[in-house]
């Protein structure tokens, strides 16, 4: 038996005595309930059967706690140190002693409404709480607002000043790990590379001790140049920004599917978070092939070579099973060189440039390892063997879909979001993939312009393919979104 087994055991026991002996009193529920949670936020290995008894002790107590052991107690259960009490239970208690003025609970509430824990995502209350938490001057909490700013997460516009900003009013370490990349691109601030690797060696973290090690080689590169980013022909690795070139340069063409099921070579191109510069391209191959009612795709990459099943929708491919393994472009960790991407979806168009013929697509992709999604992607494709430097240039940069999505893939809750010019009526709607099912996210009603964001609880819809439609004026918009 484990250590921590024989402790939880004689802690049981200590809850369990009874009044075995007349001089010796039992334990009071004030004397229970500090044993017991101090224990717990110990961290150990506790077996379920441990975890339950130890609650079973200690629940009558619940009902005359203060504050801040209501607040304990909610952090343990999202620990999952009390399994007959789930998130719902957590959020609540949060709740309530926020309501009941301790402050220090609005991180872990935002926390829970960032990730749609106990209660639906919603990143404006999420935000709302670690602003409230900021001004009681939890690092954390000042760290997270920016993180959200730097990567443009959910519903939040990325805005690398606002990210700085917040970052400087936090001490927590990785808030300096983030300020010192932006130095070192100029993300939002003048380019420093001496001053993002002061922040660095400052850090007591092995992330930024890490990255150290990347900048100072960069640094060297980019002086060696005389100024310019050299490339790394292993990742193409880039630092330019995206030419934006009139409309009267590129011809547009209606996409079907016999455009779309073939063979076709090209380049993967991944941006930094404001989808304005381009930091590698990477060449790829991808067959998308159609069999009766059925398609699949073939999809090559730096040596590995993905198989899976296909669908398409309205200019939009989505492929089941689409995992890459990509060297990380940021070197800050001490063991992993690489990252895995899920490529969930491509929303592709037919363009002409020069003569030429192409395939772009906006990728949604999405990191397992930090559930969420990934630097911004696009994908050019031709049936020529090779693309120009020039063309590559020509036709990046990111084109926001009308429709925004959000987690992708999802589990449970989707965040469907939309901009409109003027004033139209609007409808919103999900559907399976065969389009047999329908269920109204909002019904048909006249909108303003400007952003509108709509919940939807997909609880009851089995997993797979669906289909978003927007619907402005009669006129639909559509996304594909997968349910794991």
């Amino acid at each position: 038996m484990k250590k921590s087994s024989y402790l939880g055991l004689f802690l049981v026991s200590l809850f369990l005595l009874n009044n075995l002996y007349a001089q010796v009193e039992p334990p009071t529920c004030k004397e229970k309930l500090k044993t017991a949670l101090d224990y717990l936020e110990r961290d150990l290995e506790y077996s379920e059967a441990l975890k339950n008894e130890i609650y079973a002790s200690i629940e009558p107590c619940f009902d005359n706690t203060t504050i801040e052991e209501k607040y304990r107690i909610a952090i343990l259960i999202l620990k999952g140190h009390f399994p007959k009490k789930g998130e719902k239970e957590a959020f609540t208690l949060l709740e309530e002693v926020v309501a009941q003025g301790y402050q220090k609970a609005n991180y872990d509430l935002g926390v829970l409404y960032k990730e749609g824990r106990g209660c639906d995502i919603d990143f404006d209350k999420a935000m709302s709480c670690f602003r409230k938490a900021a001004k009681q001057n939890h690092e954390k909490a000042a760290y997270s607002i920016g993180y959200l700013y730097l990567k443009g997460l959910g519903t939040i516009e990325q805005n690398y000043k606002q990210a700085i900003a917040w970052f400087k009013q936090s001490d927590y370490p990785m808030a300096k790990h983030w300020l010192a990349v932006c130095y070192f691109y100029g993300y939002g601030v003048a380019q420093d590379q001496n001053r993002a690797i002061s922040y660095l060696s400052e850090s007591t973290i092995v992330n930024s001790k890490t990255l150290i090690d990347q900048f100072e080689t960069e640094k060297t590169n980019t002086l060696s140049a005389g100024g310019r980013t050299t490339s790394e022909s292993s990742q193409n690795i880039r630092a330019n920004k995206t030419v934006e070139l009139p409309e009267e340069s590129f011809n547009y063409f209606s996409l079907n599917e016999e455009t779309i099921f073939d063979h076709w070579t090209g380049k993967i191109i991944q941006y930094d978070w404001s989808g304005k510069h381009i930091k590698r391209t990477l060449p790829i191959r991808l067959s998308i092939e159609e069999d009766g009612e059925n398609s699949s795709y073939k999809f090559e990459i730096n040596e590995q070579e993905i198989k899976g099943e296909a669908a398409y929708y309205d200019n939009e491919v989505s492929f089941q099973d689409l995992t890459i393994s990509l060297e990380r472009l940021l070197a800050d960790h001490p063991k992993q060189k690489n990252i895995t991407y899920t490529i969930v979806s491509a929303n592709l168009k037919e363009i002409e440039y020069q003569g030429i013929r192409y395939l772009k697509g906006q990728l949604e992709t999405f990191i397992p390892e930090w559930k969420e999604p990934g630097m911004p992607m696009d994908i050019i494709l031709a049936k020529e063997s090779t693309i120009s430097e020039e063309a590559i240039e020509a036709l990046a940069g990111q084109d926001k879909s009308f429709i925004k999505l959000y987690p992708v893939p999802f589990q449970k809750d989707i965040l469907i979001q939309y901009e409109l010019e003027h004033p139209a009526t609007v409808e919103v709607v999900i559907q399976d993939y065969t389009g047999t099912q329908n269920k109204s996210i909002a019904a048909r009603s006249a909108k303003n312009a400007g952003k509108h964001l709509h919940h939807f609880d997909s609880t009851g819809l089995p997993k797979g393919i669906y289909i978003v439609k927007v619907l402005v004026n009669g006129e639909a918009h559509t996304r594909i979104v997968i349910k794991k």
